[in-house]
């Protein structure tokens, strides 16, 4: 581990100091627990994590935001006393290695703006994440020879009562006078609902050396967002090309340097601390070995249903089962390229003797997974429900899991991935048993 250099930028009128960390990942995770528990605690202050991806290498920049060099390197040394194996920090005190490894910015930025969609004089806003396309995007031919980058700055978005009031009008007026389906006003209310807890406003970036790839890029974003909020009848990702430097050096937020964004387009790029916690233990595929038995016609054993909304849970869980040796199927990755959606969600469920149901209250709601469920009931597959809040199953839904074992994450979100790795891994033994002669 090794302190690159502590930079101070000017903004308005506060001096921003900040702290470089250059870690490869070493372990299956992007940062070591310790680092996750003092990154997360409540006024841990601001930090980034840049993800560097070249030629089947990972590379993780950290990030940390100060209001003096003091402060930062405080920062610095507590992350080096808790992962005492990761050796003393080395202070690097040059400018030109600061600019060689964190001024190293790609030419080709996108920033996800999720400011932008309107209905008559209301925003709206998608639950949509760029993390979970890093594992996609990666393997494609297109950026073999080039570099991608992944930087998220989070900065905590602590208890305020102004907020807090208009994010309650908000929700009341999504109630009583909302023109929208109801699928669309249980993702608003999903949205405004972060904004009253503690978390990290998270803004997220993409970054191509090479320009001829970025239109390879975009068109895979484009084509992730349709295959997932295009369902919910969003059109057009938030993605947006521009020049970041700013933020992308400093890991400030854009609350912090640009306009304040709405309310939803604030809630909508909220992570929950649980959420970020999540993302910053996710293993990357470039080493996962994947050797569970193919179900029939060579399709995974295991089929992920989930709501749109809770797509960054539903990678979570497929990287948890896939890092440790059992495939899945879950959309939009294992969509073939022209493939309707509605046919490859159905070979997806006929290949496969699990389905695991990440449910929450805008899964509840959708009439998606609950097709899904049905053609896994007909199928004769396992149902196991996976519970990301304390919600119970209404109409349909509740005819169909009354009789399931429910997994409750919404507390103890890694002790639950065991469990459901032991219950997948129970099913798929006794399956190859009966199948026996």
């Amino acid at each position: 581990m090794a302190v690159i250099y502590t930079a101070q930028f000017e903004h308005g009128h506060q001096v921003i100091s900040v702290a470089a960390v250059r870690r490869p990942p070493e372990s299956a995770t992007l940062l070591p627990a310790p680092w996750r528990e003092i990154l997360l605690q409540p006024g841990g202050g601001g930090f980034a994590l840049r993800l560097d991806c070249r030629a089947g290498d990972r590379d993780v920049l950290l990030l940390l935001n100060a209001s003096s060099p003091q402060e930062a390197e405080h920062r610095v040394d507590a992350l080096a006393r808790a992962v005492p194996a990761a050796g003393e920090p080395r202070p690097v005190a040059t400018r030109e290695e600061f600019a060689r490894v964190v001024e190293d910015l790609p030419p080709c930025q996108f920033w996800l703006n999720h400011q932008g969609y309107r209905h008559g004089g209301m925003s709206l806003a998608t639950d949509f994440r760029l993390f979970p396309l890093i594992d996609q995007l990666t393997p494609m031919p297109e950026l073999a020879d080039t570099r991608l980058v992944y930087q998220c700055n989070c900065w905590p978005l602590l208890p305020d009562r102004e907020r807090e009031r208009a994010v309650r009008k908000l929700l009341a007026a999504l109630r009583l006078d909302s023109p929208f389906p109801a699928k669309i006003v249980a993702l608003q209310s999903a949205l405004a609902n972060r904004l009253l807890s503690p978390g990290f406003f998270c803004d997220e970036f993409l970054g191509v050396w090479q320009p001829e790839a970025a239109e390879a890029v975009t068109t895979a974003v484009e084509r992730y967002f349709d295959d997932t909020m295009g369902r919910f009848g969003f059109r057009g990702s938030p993605l947006e090309e521009g020049a970041f430097a700013d933020m992308l050096l400093t890991g400030l937020p854009s609350a912090e340097i640009a306009a304040r964004p709405e309310l939803l387009a604030m809630a909508a790029a909220t992570f929950g601390a649980n959420e970020l916690h999540r993302m910053l233990e996710l293993r990357l595929q470039a080493d996962r070995p994947v050797a569970a038995a193919p179900g029939p016609g060579g399709e995974p054993p295991v089929f992920i249903s989930y709501s749109s909304t809770d797509f960054a849970h539903a990678w979570a869980v497929c990287q948890h089962l896939e890092s440790r040796g059992t495939a899945c199927w879950i959309a939009p990755r294992n969509i073939l390229p022209g493939e309707s959606y509605p046919d490859a969600i159905m070979r997806g469920i006929e290949g496969a003797r699990i389905v695991v149901v990440v449910f929450s209250s805008a899964s509840n709601l959708s009439p998606h997974v609950l097709r899904e469920i049905e053609a896994g009931l007909r199928q004769e597959a396992l149902i196991i429900p996976l519970r990301l809040e304390p919600v119970e199953p209404t109409g349909g839904m509740r005819y169909l899991l009354g009789t399931c074992q429910w997994l409750d994450a919404f507390a103890r979100w890694e002790e639950s991935l065991a469990l459901l790795l032991r219950r997948v891994r129970d099913e798929l033994a006794h399956s190859r048993t009966r199948r026996q002669p």
